[in-house]
């Protein structure tokens, strides 16, 4: 058996280069994920918007089908799932190096969404944030609220870190 040293140059470049893989690989289909989950609410809704694989464009941002509870399932319930299923899939084990790595990168996207979409949501009016400005009109406000999203993010590195590093093989 062939087997190269964990440490070695080479080994350590191919673990650079399939986590690089694998992170763009997870948030392209987490993105097409929350798409998907996005347009079938406002589908369900019967809100009018222009479909594309990793993003919703409405026509215009007029009140018309809207209404509080349509705006919380859309753009809130969405952020929350995907939180949720991103704790459970922390459970999820395997024996092989390459399976745990996309595992983690895929928890940590997941788990990650909701309090990233509430710091985008301060600035930005689009997707979360078209939600967030419509539910929370003063700025104020929605710093606030971000704070804790980010002080959350920050607490959570530490977890992240050996996560991560739990993920190489050795």
């Amino acid at each position: 058996m062939n087997r190269k040293p964990p440490l070695s140059s080479k080994a350590l470049l191919h673990l650079l280069l399939f986590s690089a893989f694998t992170f763009v690989l997870v948030i392209l289909a987490v993105r097409f994920l929350t798409t998907l989950l996005e347009s079938g609410l406002l589908t369900w809704f019967d809100i009018q918007f222009i479909y594309s694989p990793f993003s919703v464009l409405f026509a215009s941002t007029e009140t018309g089908n809207w209404n509080v509870n349509k705006i919380l399932a859309a753009y809130g319930g969405i952020p929350v799932l995907l939180f949720v299923v991103g704790l459970a899939n922390l459970y999820l084990k395997s024996k092989h190096w390459k399976v745990n790595l996309a595992l983690t990168w895929l928890s940590f996207f997941l788990v990650n969404s909701l309090p990233l979409n509430i710091l985008a949501g301060v600035f930005l009016f689009q997707g979360f944030g078209i939600a967030y400005q419509w539910l929370l009109p003063h700025l104020t406000l929605r710093i606030g609220l971000a704070i804790p999203a980010l002080a959350l993010m920050l607490w959570s590195r530490p977890f992240w870190i050996q996560r991560f590093m739990r993920c190489a093989y050795s």
